[in-house]
Order: C-alpha cells, then structure tokens, then sequence
C-alpha cells in the first residue's frame, strides 16, 4: 500500500510528528525504511530535516536502505 498524503497534505508520519509522537514516528520510519524506492520519498521530504534534528534511531537504517548502487 502506498504511504500517500491526505487532504491537508500531510502523511501519518507528519501528523505524529505534530503531536510530538516521536516514538510512533521512528516506528513508521523503521517500516517505510523496508519499503520499496519511490513508495512514499515524494510525501515525506519535507519533513526529513525535522525528523534529522530530533535524531530518531531509526532514520540511521532508513537511509542506509535508500541508497542504491548502480552496476
């Protein structure tokens, strides 16, 4: 299922991130860090500086796993 933005433009992951549920936040970078390249990079790089500066463990993993090598 793609991770998509709503109405208000907006992801779960920029609504946790509001009401400050920095936990809920790392948990659904820890499950977006196994998604597939281009399921949700576009709804959520605005809020990538933000989610850098409170230093959720998990964003160590989730960018690890986005980079790709080319042959």
């Amino acid at each position: 299922m793609p991770f998509i933005l709503n109405l208000k433009n907006k992801t779960a992951l920029h609504i946790c991130y509001e009401n400050k549920e920095f936990k809920s936040a790392d948990n659904l970078i820890k499950y977006l860090s196994n998604a597939p390249i281009d399921h949700h990079s576009k709804a959520i790089e605005d809020i990538l500086p933000d989610l850098i500066i409170k230093e959720l463990p998990s964003l160590y993993e989730y960018f690890d796993n986005r980079l790709l090598s080319t042959p």
